[in-house]
């Protein structure tokens, strides 16, 4: 494996994500995508190892086979949980995120909370018009900015 920080963006080269432990096959697409943020924000302000909510860390070449790998997080996992993994992992400084992706991932926290907080409240030894006021406070709540 090479270092990602020797890595010149190629379709078909073979990038490693830390993060979900994986090997990702670049695409023509995702080739473009690094190359216009390599451009709008230059190497060194955008570290090509936080591309798109991954970690990268290591590259090989697109005539290389990847070894195989098992997802960290799982199938689906969301980037709420990518980001749980790397604050565990005390890699927060590695990862970096675009305001948009922030906004998701705090949507996401905050619709988790409510979920949780909704099951407790359904659990509660409480009136039955109080639960529903209270569940209806917090969805309003969950939607707010």
């Amino acid at each position: 494996m090479n270092p990602i920080s020797t890595f010149e963006p190629t379709a078909g080269a073979h990038v490693h994500d830390a993060l979900n432990n994986v090997w990702m096959t670049l695409t023509g697409e995702d080739v473009a995508e690094m190359q216009r943020e390599l451009r709008e924000h230059g190497r060194r302000d955008w570290a090509i190892e936080n591309w798109d909510g991954f970690v990268l860390d290591g590259w090989l070449p697109p005539e290389a086979t990847p070894p195989a790998t098992v997802r960290t997080p799982g199938p689906g996992a969301s980037q709420l949980e990518a980001i749980r993994i790397a604050l565990r992992a005390g890699a927060m400084s590695e990862y970096m995120l675009h305001a948009e992706q922030l906004e998701a991932i705090i949507a996401e926290a905050r619709a988790e909370g409510v979920v949780d907080a909704v099951a407790l409240v359904e659990k509660a030894d409480l009136p039955l018009e109080a639960r529903h006021r209270l569940i209806a406070r917090m969805r309003q709540l969950s939607i707010r900015r």
